[in-house]
């Protein structure tokens, strides 16, 4: 994700479902007709994509979420890999 100042929210229909003891959200995408299965740190951007933060935001936050664990390269691989997956699976998109 290229543009920082991009506002990024949750795609319309989406259904989600946690699954606490598996540290799994299951989500269901109306555009491609599939379930995703998404990892703790996929579920944590699909969280930020609120419709009000911008993208450097979402990094910041999820920078601060993993402080300790990761370092800030990681951070910006596992960002900018996990909007781009989850925008392509249908379950985020760019606020109009």
């Amino acid at each position: 994700m290229n543009n920082l100042d991009k506002v990024l929210e949750k795609a319309p229909g989406v259904r989600v479902r946690p699954l606490v003891d598996q540290e799994l959200l299951l989500a269901y995408s109306p555009t491609s007709r599939k379930l995703h299965w998404l990892n703790l740190g996929a579920w944590a951007l699909f969280e930020l994509c609120d419709g009000e933060s911008e993208v450097s935001a979402i990094v910041a936050a999820y920078s601060t979420a993993f402080e300790g664990e990761l370092s800030e390269q990681q951070v910006s691989g596992q960002v900018t890999a996990g909007l781009e997956s989850l925008t392509s699976s249908g379950l985020i998109r760019a606020k109009a």
